[in-house]
């Protein structure tokens, strides 16, 4: 049975605000929230226009993909969308069609950069992209570089959306080709809702009461206490 906690963040997930950031450790069930939102969204939208969802991996993707059958969701992944654009412009660009990121035709990292340039140039384009898509949800945006975070976001601002932006600043991989957005700083500054329970171990009382807590040390900066953990942590030396 869902809490009155959880069913305050299912609200505002799926809401009017223009802007929400999901803090969503691992395991506390942000997979299920995010597609629970797009299922709950997508009936409401007028016809024509479909919830957009945005991952980083194909792995990801698919994952999704997997859980929101039924068309719910356009399910790309970032460099996906970006590609797209900077095919269907390939010929001013002077790019060789089809695109060959993989022999650096263009270099993966310059595929959202040109992206960008082109809905900054033709506003038309990302206007067309955020009226077919008013609500963008966008998986592991802790991960997500400055160049990525600006493709989105002059997607998003083109005409009235809802973005939703999932994340976790304990869990960023960071990538050194980019500069990492903070995601941290991004929840002190937006509206923001917390998945609080951690799903992926209920049943064990135990684990879940250790990972909680070595949650709030990490996000303190303070040291993950074993000095005398629970049976159900082993510590190797």
């Amino acid at each position: 049975m869902v809490g009155p906690e959880l069913e305050g963040v299912r609200e505002r997930i799926c809401g009017s605000e223009p802007l929400l950031l999901i803090e969503a450790p691992a395991g506390y069930g942000k997979t299920h929230e995010a597609v629970n939102a797009a299922r709950t969204i997508a009936p409401t939208l007028p016809v024509g226009r479909k919830v957009l969802f945005l991952t980083h991996t194909n792995a990801a993707r698919e994952t999704f993909n997997r859980r929101l059958w039924g068309g719910a969701a356009v399910m790309k992944t970032i460099h996906s969308l970006a590609a797209e654009l900077v095919e269907l412009y390939a010929a001013p660009l002077d790019l060789p069609r089809p695109l060959d990121p993989f022999h650096g035709r263009p270099p993966f990292r310059d595929m959202i950069r040109l992206a960008t340039d082109i809905l900054e140039r033709r506003p038309e384009v990302a206007l067309g992209l955020a009226v077919r898509h008013p609500v963008i949800l966008v998986d592991e945006y802790q991960d997500c570089d400055e160049d990525q975070h600006r493709f989105i976001q002059v997607i998003a601002a083109a005409a009235p959306t809802r973005l939703r932006l999932f994340g976790d600043d304990l869990q960023a991989i960071y990538d050194f080709d980019g500069t990492p957005v903070d995601f941290a700083a991004m929840i002190e500054t937006s509206p923001t809702v917390r998945l609080a329970t951690p799903w992926r171990w209920r049943g064990q009382d135990d684990m879940c009461a250790f990972i909680v807590e070595a949650r709030r040390a990490l996000a303190a900066g303070e040291p993950v206490d074993l000095t005398d953990p629970p049976s159900c942590v082993t510590v190797g030396h």
